[in-house]
């Protein structure tokens, strides 16, 4: 994201303000699981976050994100009735090397600018 917006992630606080000032949120699927390694093939006994919870505190989500295979199909598993569009995007994680890294970027950001209503213009 920090590249998408062209804003400074050096600490932790700079993270949040990209976040906060595009009005997103951000939110793992899972709230806690067994693993073993870095590998989402490998995630085991996953319980998920309260995100229908969260949808109805905040009305005004539009659209969800799921960031990699495995949290769209656990979002789809669980919470496909909440009335929110959803969509899936290649995984940023560095375990994922099957989309090229500038493919992954164009993909992320086309949807993020659409999602926030920029089309095509800069920021």
């Amino acid at each position: 994201m920090a590249n998408i917006f062209a804003m400074p992630t050096d600490t932790y606080e700079q993270k949040k303000a990209i976040i906060r000032k595009r009005h997103l949120a951000l939110w793992d699927v899972i709230h806690s699981c067994e693993r073993e390694g870095s590998l989402d093939s490998a995630i085991r006994k996953e319980r998920v976050n309260d995100i229908a919870g969260f949808i109805q505190k905040h009305t005004t989500i539009r659209l969800v994100i799921c960031n990699g295979k495995k949290s769209y199909e656990l979002y789809q598993k669980h919470f496909q009735n909440l009335g929110v569009s959803c969509v899936y995007l290649g995984s940023t994680s560095n375990a994922n090397r099957s989309i090229k890294e500038n493919i992954l970027y164009e993909q992320w950001k086309q949807t993020l600018w659409e999602a926030l209503g920029y089309g095509n213009k800069t920021m």
